[in-house]
Formats: C-alpha cells, sequence, structure tokens
C-alpha cells in the first residue's frame, strides 16, 4: 500500500517491503508586528503567513527489503541539490518542498559492520 512521497521516493508498506515515514509534524505560523503606543498596551498588527515546515522519521530496514544507505543517500542528494519536490500523503499533496537537514541513527549492524537499521529525521520547508 502506498502512503505517500517525496518526489521519486515512494513510501510504501507491505508484509515484504517498508519504506515510510512516521511522527510527521507539521507547523504553520504567521508573523506579526509590534508597534509600541505611549502609555497604553502595544498594539498587533498582522504581516503575513510563513512557509510551512515538516518533521518527520523514516525508518529503513534491511529486513524488509530496503538498502538503508542507498534510501539515505537518495535523500541527501535531493538535499544538497536543494532539490524541490513535491510532498504527498495519502492522496493530497501538502506543496512543493526542499530538503533542509537530515539526523542519521545508525541502530542496527550486521557482523561485518554494515548498517541493517537506520532512522532518518527529516527537515522539509515549503518552497514558494
Amino acid at each position: 500500500m502506498i502512503v505517500g512521497s517525496l518526489g521519486k521516493i515512494v513510501f510504501m508498506v507491505s508484509s515484504k517491503y517498508i519504506k515510510t515515514i512516521d511522527e510527521l509534524k507539521m507547523e504553520n505560523s504567521v508573523d506579526y508586528a509590534e508597534h509600541k503606543i505611549i502609555k497604553g498596551k502595544p498594539k498587533l498588527e498582522f504581516l503575513n503567513e510563513n512557509l510551512k515546515t515538516a518533521t518527520f522519521n523514516i525508518r529503513l530496514s534491511a529486513f524488509k527489503n530496503v538498502n538503508p544507505l542507498a534510501a539515505f543517500e537518495e535523500l541527501n542528494e535531493y538535499m544538497k541539490k536543494g532539490e524541490v519536490v513535491r510532498f504527498i500523503m495519502g492522496a493530497k499533496s501538502k506543496g512543493k518542498f526542499v530538503i533542509t537537514s537530515l539526523k542519521e541513527e545508525h541502530k542496527q549492524f550486521s557482523a561485518i559492520g554494515t548498517v541493517i537499521l537506520l532512522v532518518l529525521e527529516v527537515s522539509i520547508k515549503e518552497y514558494n
């Protein structure tokens, strides 16, 4: 079952294959200017909507037919090139985003030192 995608990277879950996201956090915010008033409380003025940001984890396990380092490198190339990609969850597009950071957590290794379980924390920012 396809869960979503980030550019050409498809998030998918089946009994034999898992490459999906976990703990998705989306943030929307706005900016206000604060104007000081003599002998009174400051007044707020709405300025603009900020770019959306999101963070999520991706669990990459060799036991579920995923090459953890190859999957990481695919995301890393998007980030290093500043590539703009569409972020889709379910059947709905969340818009265009760029990857702003990747944090790697090497959880398990094989007997010869190959990473077999890698958890990535991915941060993305809306591209306008």
